[in-house]
C-alpha cells in the first residue's frame, strides 16, 4: 500500500530538512519495515521529472525504436532506485550498522526526490544559459547533491565523515555502471 498524503508530505518536509543539513529532518520519516517499503514511493513522484530530463537531454539515438529506448529505460530506473538499498544490506553489516539500515535506506529513498527536482531544474535553466554560466551551475549543484548524499550517509548511518564519503562514492559508481550498461543498450 503506498503512502497516505500526510506520510508523503511528512517524508518530503523530512528531506528538505536534510537538504538543509538539518539532521532533525530524520525525525520526520517512517523509519519501520513498511516504511522502507513506503519509501520506494519517492520513484513514483521523481519519475515525471526523471522522464522529462530524458526528453530535454535525449540520449537515444533516433534510429532506435522508441518501445526498446522505453523498455531499456524503464528497466533502467527500476534498476537506479534498487540497487543501492540493495548492496547497502551487505555494507551495513560490515559497518556494523544494521540496525539503522531503516533510518538511512528511507531518509535516501525520500531525498532522491528532491535531488532528482533540482537536476532538472539545473538542465532546463543551464541550457538557456551562456557558456561557462550553464556548466558552472550544473557543477555547483552536483557538489550541493554529493553534500547532501553525504550528510544522509552520515546521520543516517551514524558513520564518520570518511566513511560516508565512501558510501556516495558506491552510490556514485553504481549509478554510472547502470548508466554506461544503458548506453550500450541504447547504442547497439
Amino acid at each position: 500500500m503506498p503512502p497516505n498524503a500526510h506520510e508523503i508530505a511528512a517524508a518530503l518536509r523530512g528531506a528538505l530538512r536534510l537538504a538543509r543539513l538539518d539532521a532533525g529532518g530524520l525525525a520526520l520519516f517512517d523509519r519501520t519495515l513498511t516504511g522502507f517499503w513506503r519509501s520506494f514511493f519517492a520513484a513514483v513522484i521523481a519519475a515525471p521529472a526523471h522522464l522529462f530530463l530524458l526528453v530535454i537531454t535525449p540520449e537515444v539515438p533516433p534510429d532506435v525504436p522508441i518501445g526498446r529506448a522505453i523498455a531499456v529505460e524503464s528497466i533502467a530506473y527500476a534498476i537506479r532506485w534498487l540497487a543501492y538499498p540493495f548492496a547497502m544490506l551487505l555494507v551495513v553489516d560490515l559497518l556494523r550498522r544494521r540496525e539503522r539500515f531503516f533510518d538511512y535506506m528511507v531518509a535516501y529513498n525520500w531525498s532522491n526526490v528532491p535531488q532528482i527536482f533540482l537536476l532538472t531544474l539545473v538542465t532546463a535553466v543551464g541550457a538557456a544559459l551562456p557558456d561557462p554560466l550553464g556548466p558552472l551551475l550544473s557543477a555547483l549543484a552536483l557538489l550541493s547533491i554529493l553534500i547532501y548524499e553525504w550528510f544522509v550517509a552520515k546521520v543516517g548511518l551514524l558513520v564518520s565523515g570518511p566513511t560516508a564519503v565512501t558510501l556516495v562514492l558506491l552510490d556514485l559508481m553504481l549509478g554510472v555502471s547502470i548508466s554506461l550498461v544503458t548506453s550500450a543498450l541504447l547504442h547497439p
